[in-house]
């Protein structure tokens, strides 16, 4: 029935995002809070402005990670933030066999946010999905502060990462 009606959705099959709720919050809870349950956001992120910014359809491209953050975390204490903190950076670089990817370590590649666990939060919603969330005062993308102060710098260091075999 889900692809049937991915199919008839045609050329607007991007707006399909969800058929009906699919997990109770205690399920989820129990999910997230698994060790081997891993912190993903399934959506994608484009310009904030321009011609792909409409594509941009869920408020899990700009929120995902926070809703962790300020509900599993700050408010349900699902997680400890260290905890949810490993299942973003280490556990995923792990799997992916990202090496030099995913803690601070000598010779790893200098990628970090500087949040403030206290006020993350997001205003973002399915009706207006392309709000930054607040709480965020710095990231570093190898090397390169990308986002100052809570603004981004124009810098994109960022690059395709390939798995790497041991």
């Amino acid at each position: 029935v889900y692809f049937d009606i991915l199919q008839s959705a045609g050329a607007g099959m991007h707006n399909v995002l969800m058929v009906g709720d699919l997990f109770t919050p205690e399920h989820s809870a129990q999910m997230v809070a698994h060790p081997d349950f891993g912190l993903g956001v399934d959506a994608w992120s484009l310009s904030n402005e321009g011609g792909t910014a409409a594509l941009t359809a869920t408020p899990l491209s700009f929120a995902g990670h926070i809703h962790y953050l300020a509900h599993h975390v700050r408010d349900q204490h699902t997680l400890t933030l260290e905890d949810a903190v490993r299942k973003m950076t280490s556990l995923p670089a792990e799997r992916f066999g990202l090496a030099g990817r995913g803690r601070v370590a000598e010779r790893y590649a200098a990628d970090l946010v500087v949040f403030d666990a206290d006020r993350v939060a997001s205003e973002s919603t399915f009706a207006n999905p392309r709000v930054y969330p607040t709480g965020i005062d710095y990231v570093i993308v190898n090397g390169t502060v990308v986002v100052q102060a809570g603004t981004h710098t124009g810098a994109r260091p960022g690059r395709v990462l390939r798995r790497t075999t041991p």
